[in-house]
């Protein structure tokens, strides 16, 4: 599992500039739906009922990591109905407190068969041509939007959600794909930095002022751990 500071949202210098052939702004604030099919159906009709397919429960959705679970399988007359379909590709965002808020969000990896089945607190995202599935998931995970959305969440206390409307209608800036790309690969390049950083030059007071790494190469020499344990690491 892959866990990063929040990088908050911002688009560098380095692309926020004017096209020097026409003189206009490359971005565009557009509306999400413009931009990724809201929940898009599949046809179900189409599967067997038989073929095993990716089963993804909201707890195999990390808080704010961008981790995702879809080893667990389930045959697909099982949760054909009364689960959230989605592809790989696409981009889960959980809808329900306080799960929006924590950052229960992720870009959907290979899956069994190619189908998976979730959770009915996901909203599906399904990029379309021109908008990268990360540039997309990165904006709607990061602080400030999620910020946004919870104020105009809906419903009774403990079961407030993000509305299918208000997703829709939420503006994204949108750059050429290419930019998009760039800006991508900057934010990962920051979560990187900061997860060696944090792994192997901050000590922790939590384990005797030692970075993960030496708490782990010591305790592992004592046969204390195994090489999988975590012990703080990131």
């Amino acid at each position: 599992m892959t866990t990063h500071k929040n990088v908050g949202w911002a688009r560098p210098e380095a692309v926020t500039h004017q096209d020097q052939t026409t003189g206009q702004n490359d971005w565009l604030e557009l509306p999400i739906e413009q931009v990724a099919d809201v929940n898009p159906r599949i046809d179900k009709s189409a599967i067997p009922d038989n073929l095993p397919v990716s089963f993804v429960p909201m707890p195999a959705v990390g808080a704010g990591d961008g981790a995702i679970h879809v080893d667990d399988t389930r045959p697909a007359g099982e949760v054909k109905k009364g689960f959230t379909p989605f592809l790989e590709g696409d981009v889960l965002f959980a809808k329900i407190t306080p799960c929006m808020e924590n950052g229960k969000m992720a870009v959907v990896p290979k899956l069994v068969n190619g189908y998976g089945f979730g959770s009915t607190e996901f909203h599906v995202l399904r990029p379309k041509p021109g908008m990268d599935a990360k540039y997309l998931y990165y904006f709607v995970s990061s602080q400030s939007f999620r910020g946004e959305a919870e104020r105009y969440m809906s419903g009774a206390v403990g079961q407030k959600r993000v509305s299918i409307s208000y997703l829709k209608q939420a503006k994204i800036p949108v750059a050429p794909l290419d930019q998009q790309k760039r800006i991508v690969a900057e934010i990962e390049k920051i979560i990187e930095d900061w997860r060696i950083e944090y792994n192997t030059e901050r000590p922790h007071s939590s384990l005797a002022d030692r970075t993960p790494e030496e708490y782990a190469r010591l305790h592992r020499t004592a046969g204390i751990i195994t090489a999988d344990s975590n012990f703080g690491r990131y």
